[in-house]
């Protein structure tokens, strides 16, 4: 897989693929990602996983079959600035397809297929999931066309809490 820690100023993907590692790709601190064409597949955690980022453009990238026992396809969490995620496909993964958690804001996500995603828990399974904790989620967009249904939970499943951690 690919990990990243300490602070990243720009930081660019293309058509990378990661399979059966623990995570797909773990950034951390990354202000400016490009990622076109990547895949990520059969993780035992997440697929992707960001937190805190700023300013990420994610176009045509694959998330399937990841969490082993426990993961997401996409997992954002504290991601600001502004970015786009247009036409990602995250089928078949054990909680969400994309992810989104406390901190993260100015997000728009343009087309896209999230399938199939979630167990038997009614509080994992969106194929979109907006989860606000200790500090909200802001600025959401969703655009068309959309394919989100199979999902255990919702197709799109927002969740606000006000208390606990969030993880």
């Amino acid at each position: 897989g690919i990990a990243s820690s300490g602070s990243i100023s720009s930081l660019s993907l293309a058509n990378v693929t990661c399979d059966g590692d623990s995570v797909g790709a773990q950034l951390s601190n990354v202000n400016g990602l490009s990622m076109n064409g990547c895949v990520f597949s059969n993780s035992t955690g997440d697929g992707f996983f960001a937190a805190p980022g700023m300013n990420f453009t994610i176009n045509n990238c694959t998330a399937t079959t990841n969490g082993k026992p426990a993961g997401s396809g996409f997992l954002l969490r504290d991601l600001t600035g502004t970015s786009t995620l247009a036409n990602i496909t995250a089928n078949h993964n054990k909680t969400h397809g994309l992810d989104i958690r406390s901190g993260s804001m100015n997000i728009t996500v343009n087309g896209g297929d999230f399938e199939y995603n979630g167990t038997t828990n009614l509080t994992d399974g969106g194929g979109i999931s907006l989860f606000s904790l200790s500090r909200t989620v802001s600025n959401f967009t969703l655009n068309g066309p959309i394919t989100s249904s199979n999902n255990i939970t919702a197709g799109v499943y927002i969740d606000a809490h006000t208390t606990s951690n969030d993880n």
